[in-house]
Parts: C-alpha cells; sequence; structure tokens
C-alpha cells in the first residue's frame, strides 16, 4: 500500500501472471533477461515476481541514473526484452544500443489477459536477477544472483525474527538496489504488508 493506493494479493497475483503469460507468449524463453525501467513502485514489483514466474532474470532499472551510464550497463548483459512505462521507451532506444530487444509497455498488458499463474519449472540453482555494483571504482559491475540465494536469506530472515501476517515493511532502497528485494520478499512471504513511499 502507498499514496492513498492498496494492492491486495489476489490483485498483485494477477498483475504478475498476466505479464508472466504476456512474456512466454510473446516468445521469451526460460532464462531470459529482462530489464525493468519504471517509475512506479507497484508495477516494479509485480513485474519482479511476473519475470520470475516466467523462469526470466530481473534486472530493475533506476530511470533517474543518466542514459550513458544505463547504456554502459545494458551492453555488459544485453536484455533480450525490456519491460517498461511508455513514457521511457525513447530513452529504452537510446540504452539498448546495437540490440534490437523485445519491448513491452505495461500499460499495454490488459486486465483481461491470461491472468491464470504460468506453468515453468523452476529448480534452485536458476539464476533469477542481475543487478550492478555502485561503480565507484569506475564501471559498475553486473551480479548475478540464483533462487536458491533468495530464498535461503528470505526463509531465515523471517523465522530469525518470527515474522508473520501482519508485518509492515516500509520499502525506501531503490528498486535498482539488491537490498530492496528484502523489503519486498520478506512482507510477501510472511503474509504482510510492503509500505511504499507516501503511504
Amino acid at each position: 500500500e502507498g499514496a492513498g493506493r492498496r494492492l491486495t494479493y489476489a490483485e498483485l497475483d494477477a498483475k504478475a501472471n498476466r505479464l508472466a503469460n504476456f512474456l512466454v507468449s510473446s516468445g521469451a524463453a526460460k532464462g531470459s533477461v529482462v530489464a525493468i525501467m519504471a517509475d512506479d513502485t507497484a508495477e516494479v514489483i509485480a513485474t519482479i515476481i511476473g519475470v520470475l514466474r516466467a523462469g526470466g532474470v530481473f534486472v530493475p532499472l533506476d530511470p533517474k541514473i543518466p542514459e550513458k551510464r544505463l547504456a554502459t550497463m545494458m551492453t555488459m548483459i544485453s536484455p533480450a526484452w525490456y519491460v517498461t512505462e511508455s513514457k521511457y521507451l525513447d530513452s529504452i532506444g537510446h540504452i539498448a544500443g546495437d540490440v534490437s530487444p523485445q519491448v513491452i509497455c505495461l500499460e499495454s498488458i490488459k486486465p483481461e489477459y491470461d491472468s491464470s499463474k504460468p506453468s515453468v519449472d523452476h529448480l534452485p540453482d536458476d539464476m533469477c536477477y542481475i543487478y550492478f555494483t555502485s561503480g565507484s571504482t569506475g564501471v559498475p559491475k553486473a551480479i548475478a544472483g540464483r533462487l536458491k540465494g533468495i530464498d535461503h536469506f528470505i526463509r531465515w530472515e523471517i523465522d530469525t525474527l518470527k515474522l508473520g501476517e501482519g508485518v509492515r515493511v516500509s520499502q525506501f532502497l531503490p528498486l535498482s538496489f539488491d537490498g530492496s528485494l528484502r523489503d519486498i520478499f520478506i512482507p510477501l512471504c510472511a503474509g504482510g504488508t510492503i509500505c511504499l513511499p507516501g503511504s
């Protein structure tokens, strides 16, 4: 919830499934790298979950980062897919470089699209995300993570802190920083609420 807006688990689930099915039906294969550029935090969270359900590898991008820097980062990983808001279509064209990726606008995924959970097998060693270091030494480095890494950490923290239904977690970290995964998945996996800025 945030800024006078509430999204239920059912609504989040449907949003994520619609995107996942859209990706799969559009040709995204398991392991496809999907860059995400959007301002709406709730949409980015739903998109992250949708990419995971499609078996993809999500890469959250911060629209505030200069295009030249984003282009350098994208050259390292060459995403086959971008999910974005329509206002960033020009930016995607600039940062994608010579690659011709598939681009999905979040506005084009209508509520009537298939919201059933896609049938995709997931294994613990599957790569699931790529984040970039700050680049304080000169050039940012791409760091990949696997499903078992997220799963282990989230389960450990929920168990250690004895978190459960009703837990509320403020989401302040930039979604382009891997620390934000804690703020997203701990409340969702514990049956709690993610509180977005402005709530």
